[in-house]
């Protein structure tokens, strides 16, 4: 896909904002779900954009109708395109949320996409330069349809073998052996049934649905999953 075509996707509103960020010295990174789908040919209405090189006061300041969603993790709200500072995480316990978080407007993005779970989601387009950031071959991996961790780190968030779930019931994506053997170590203590509730109901709905039954099965978590839907 030629590049220029993500940007001809952008709403206006969007680019926009994105002005008005380089206009007070500001770099602009499209990341995440927004940049993987478009590269597959999927609208997603979700965008998240990384900005680099200002602070979070300075965004706050820009932006006095967006909702601080998530403070801590630096995160703007606007409608739906979501305003994030670059960012490091440091697990700090068993629990999902268990992460000490530290912002850095000038962290370089390979650094910033470290914390992330699978290279797929680790893609990252430069709003000015219309050039893809790609530190873990991501693009690689989602012509491939693969999903792959980033690195161990992954083992220390559960959540992330229900985004897995997910991904595969909704693209089809095949779980590399990686991931299967890092998934085999986890386990579903630190989940809430919201969370496993909410990933159940999407693979349900998801026209790959048993794929990621099986994979939940090899790796020992559907019985429990199951279970705890039922009750």
């Amino acid at each position: 896909m030629p590049l220029n075509i993500l940007y001809s996707l952008i709403p206006n509103n969007t680019k926009e904002i994105c002005q008005r960020i380089i206009g007070q010295g500001g770099r602009c990174i499209f990341i995440g779900g927004w940049v993987r789908d478009a590269l597959i040919g999927i609208h997603n209405p979700n965008i998240d954009i990384e900005v680099y090189d200002l602070p979070f006061q300075t965004l706050q300041q820009m932006f006095p109708e967006a909702t601080a969603r998530y403070p801590k993790f630096g995160i703007l709200c606007l409608g739906n395109v979501d305003l994030t500072l670059p960012r490091k995480e440091t697990c700090t316990g068993k629990r999902y949320n268990d992460f000490s978080i530290t912002l850095d407007p000038h962290l370089n993005f390979a650094d910033a996409a470290a914390r992330r779970d699978f290279t797929v989601n680790a893609i990252g387009w430069d709003f000015c330069k219309q050039t893809l950031l790609d530190p873990f071959n991501g693009r690689k991996d989602l012509k491939n349809k693969q999903l792959q961790p980033i690195s161990e780190h992954f083992t220390e968030d559960a959540y992330r073998i229900l985004r897995a779930a997910q991904f595969i019931a909704r693209f089809n994506f095949k779980p590399t052996e990686c991931l299967l053997n890092y998934a085999q170590k986890m386990t579903t203590e630190s989940l809430t049934f919201k969370h496993i509730t909410h990933t159940y109901n999407i693979i349900n709905q998801s026209p790959h649905s048993a794929n990621a039954l099986v994979f939940l099965q090899k790796i020992g978590w559907l019985e429990t999953i199951s279970q705890s839907v039922k009750r």
